[in-house]
């Protein structure tokens, strides 16, 4: 009985040709380009988010400031997140007094939410947009915004949204 042809390509110690080489690098790099695709598709959305939050304008801002969601919103993510550092009327402790109108890093209040958003370096004011979602941003950023004039009390009436 003759023996069965052996077939070289399928032997395991022969060695594949440029074209194989090429195909199996290209399999591989597939699943990493869509999982870059998707992770940058999704900052990509995050980015937005934020961005539709932080270009509030000042129409925008009083209207969502005296928001009895907003303000309610705000007001739990400041005892929660904010009172710990910046105390429970804004006086300050760890974090600087919030009670005046000329905050340090924040002049106007978009500049307040990148605060928020994205920390002050070289202080240990941290960035909270990996914990809060860019709607809690700019609910506490309105809240905390309100210290500067001493309106932190959550208005009474019908709830409209901004």
């Amino acid at each position: 009985m003759a023996e069965p042809e052996k077939n070289p390509s399928l032997s395991p110690s022969s060695t594949s040709s440029p074209v194989q080489r090429v195909v199996l690098i290209v399999l591989a790099l597939v699943p990493i380009a869509v999982v870059g695709l998707i992770f940058f598709q999704t900052m990509s959305n995050a980015s937005s988010k934020k961005n539709q939050w932080r270009d509030v304008t000042p129409d925008q801002f009083k209207a969502a400031s005296t928001n009895i969601n907003t303000v309610a919103l705000g007001q739990r993510v400041y005892t929660q997140y904010c009172l710990r550092c910046h105390g429970a009327e804004g006086e300050g402790d760890i974090g600087p007094s919030l009670n005046h109108t000329n905050w340090k890093n924040a002049a106007a209040y978009r500049e307040a939410f990148d605060v928020v958003s994205d920390g002050v370096k070289r202080t240990q004011m941290i960035a909270w947009k990996r914990t809060l979602d860019p709607q809690s941003v700019h609910a506490v950023t309105s809240y905390a915004w309100a210290f500067r004039t001493g309106k932190t009390t959550t208005p009474s009436g019908p709830s409209e949204q901004p």
